[in-house]
């Protein structure tokens, strides 16, 4: 607009400039106005945050995820715009959505209306035991400082605004969780013959495998291993939970590659190609595992090499569950 209003004015008048000027930006306004704010809608049974439960969360979350709803927004959130976007919202409440997760990392500019707009519409959800939950909100960046300067954060609460849409989602699948079974078991180790990595063993063979396992038991915020630390055993957390995280070269924090909750097992990888860590994990809260070293699987195969042979199977069918998974996220981030 700058250029063509500057041209005209040099090469015609400064009236007609001034003109054109007017109707271009008056034609731009329209076009963003007719254009929707949001890029696309993703349900929860789709896209799935990168916390590994046990198979019965899991599927809880197959049957039930369609509750959450994730809106990825492009471009300016402006009263235009922000009302189309508060009006999917409540469609997607009426459908049996219960948690509403928008997020911000594509947005290039927010206005007080469109930050208006969404605490009015948080304000509904609240009065409806739902939620709606802010994602990609660094806390220090001009978005962050923006929305706490207008109350969007102190309404939403710091608990419901998230740096990240992985986060946002966890919370979400947790609240989900939450609502369908309570907080039985909360706190609570898992039942050890119920773990999925024992499935088709007889209580006799799982007696014997939980002999030849160490217990150990990590404090909040303790490594359970780094990056490049030799490694061979496999753990299963019997309680808590911990995080795989890497750090790239030139980023200011971790990345979480994913979290492991009780029931489920990682570190499988270094127990068959006995190679070398490659990501270290943190104990995000107390945290309890059963320990299988690889010079006890080999003296397990030896001698009872059915109950070895259930396992590889059993570890097997985990590695292909979290390769499809992983398939499901690329194709989501391709779309």
């Amino acid at each position: 607009v700058i250029v063509l209003v500057t041209l005209v004015a040099v090469f015609a008048s400064l009236v007609t400039a001034v003109a054109i000027g007017i109707l271009v930006s008056v034609f731009s306004f329209l076009f963003r106005m007719s254009k929707s704010v949001i890029r696309r809608s993703i349900r929860g049974d789709v896209l799935r945050s990168r916390k590994t439960r046990e198979p019965r969360l899991m599927q809880l979350l197959a049957e039930h995820g369609e509750r959450i709803v994730v809106f990825e927004l492009e471009g300016a959130v402006f009263f235009g715009t922000a009302e189309k976007l508060i009006h999917q919202i409540e469609q997607a409440v009426k459908d049996g959505a219960a948690l509403v997760i928008v997020d911000l990392k594509r947005v290039t500019d927010i206005d007080s209306t469109g930050v208006r707009f969404l605490v009015q519409a948080n304000d509904a959800m609240i009065k409806q035991g739902k939620f709606l939950l802010l994602s990609s909100v660094e806390e220090h960046s001009r978005l962050g400082h923006f929305l706490r300067d207008m109350g969007a954060v102190a309404a939403f609460t710091k608990g419901r605004v998230f740096v990240d849409n992985d986060q946002a989602l966890e919370w979400a699948e947790d609240q989900l969780i939450l609502s369908e079974l309570g907080d039985v078991g909360i706190g609570a180790e898992f039942p050890f013959g119920q773990l999925d990595i024992f499935a088709g063993l007889s209580a006799a063979e799982i007696e014997v495998v939980k002999a030849m396992l160490s217990r150990r038991v990590y404090a909040k915020g303790d490594t359970v291993f780094r990056e490049g630390d030799p490694g061979q055993q496999l753990f299963v957390i019997a309680k808590g939970e911990a995080s795989v995280r890497i750090r790239p070269p030139g980023a200011t924090r971790d990345i979480r590659l994913v979290t492991f909750a009780a029931g489920t097992v990682f570190g499988e990888v270094a127990l068959l190609d006995t190679e070398v860590r490659s990501a270290s994990v943190q104990a995000d809260q107390e945290l309890v595992c059963y320990v299988l070293e690889h010079e006890v699987f080999q003296q397990l195969a030896g001698s009872h090499p059915g109950i070895a042979v259930t396992l590889l199977r059993n570890l097997g069918r985990e590695l292909s569950n979290r390769l499809r998974r992983a398939n499901r996220v690329i194709y989501q981030m391709d779309n």
